[in-house]
């Protein structure tokens, strides 16, 4: 009798079990939030105008407003190389910058590049504004000259135009400003020249994500700042031959010094490489930095000595170049 009255809860139980029904709303999938956009008040407002200042930290007559850049500033950023052209939706940056000089005795206007930096820069060797670049890391953003007492803008990003970078529009480090060096030559003969750097804070931040690069094998070609050629071969993880030229604005001169098809056997390292060599009339220095496996840009620095006549004195420029198909 008791094993029938335990079957019968047993079964009662298993029974209402089965029976019971629950109705459950469905669980739609969890979206991540997205971060909120970086807060700008922390950062000055844009078109702030900064007077660059000279070696000595006494502000000249060259001036610099940050227009517009994107991504907004403290924005996380992804950084290359880059195996493959990257979507630059996500990932590219786009700058435009007013610069311009205030000064009537100014001759022959002003020149300026831009660049993002890890650290603050100083002002340029006199008669190259670019050589403020080549302390620390950085990465040329574009460059521009100006008429006399008259403004300019610097442009880099989608549809830039001449003198601002449209390929090579991703970070390659993670930068903390934009930097603006800039000179202007200005009084009687000989004339003075005057040169200045300012900096303006994005203090941007990494997301963590990068890639790795193996550059193309084949002849590289591109041009420096100053519109010149220069270009190099890749076979393999080595540099095997370079050539150049250059501008150089010597006390009384200009000079337009070459190197052409130097046998060379240099080592890439990573996504980089860094050399230095010399001719009987010249010396050089070059870096560059692989952004992708088709593109990368760098810097060129040449010194020619006082020999033969030549142009003597030194250019320091940056350079961007693409692998041929």
């Amino acid at each position: 009798m008791l094993v029938s009255r335990l079957a019968a809860v047993v079964l009662a139980s298993v029974l209402s079990s089965t029976c019971s029904t629950s109705k459950s709303t469905p669980t739609a999938p969890s979206t991540p939030t997205p971060d909120p956009p970086p807060d700008q008040s922390r950062f000055e407002p844009l078109g702030t105008r900064h007077y660059l200042t000279d070696e000595n930290g006494n502000p000249t007559k060259m001036w610099a407003e940050l227009v517009d850049i994107k991504p907004l500033r403290g924005s996380k950023v992804v950084t290359g190389p880059f195996s493959q052209q990257p979507d630059c939706s996500q990932v590219c940056y786009s700058v435009t910058i007013s610069v311009g000089v205030d000064d009537p005795l100014s001759r022959l206007g002003g020149s300026f590049q831009a660049g993002f930096t890890r650290n603050v820069i100083g002002p340029g060797a006199p008669g190259s504004p670019g050589s403020a670049f080549n302390s620390g890391q950085s990465s040329w953003v574009c460059s521009v000259s100006t008429p006399i007492n008259g403004s300019g803008e610097c442009k880099a990003g989608p549809g830039a135009g001449p003198g601002g970078s449209t390929n090579f529009t991703t970070f390659e480090f993670v930068p903390r400003y934009l930097s603006v060096a800039g000179e202007y030559r200005h009084g009687t003969i000989p004339l003075t020249v005057t040169t200045g750097a300012t900096n303006f804070e994005v203090d941007y931040q990494s997301s963590g994500d990068s890639s790795p690069v193996v550059p193309a094998s084949g002849s590289w070609t591109g041009q420096t700042l100053q519109g010149r050629a220069v270009s190099f071969t890749v076979s393999g993880s080595r540099i095997t031959r370079l050539s150049y030229q250059t501008e150089i604005r010597g006390a009384n001169c200009l000079g337009t010094p070459a190197l052409s098809g130097l046998p060379i056997d240099e080592a890439i390292s990573g996504n980089s490489f860094a050399f230095s060599g010399s001719t009987d009339r010249q010396s050089f220095s070059i870096s560059g930095t692989f952004l992708s496996s088709t593109s990368a840009t760098g810097t060129l620095r040449v010194t020619v000595l006082d020999v033969g006549g030549a142009c003597a004195g030194s250019s320091d420029t940056m350079w961007n170049a693409s692998v041929q198909p």
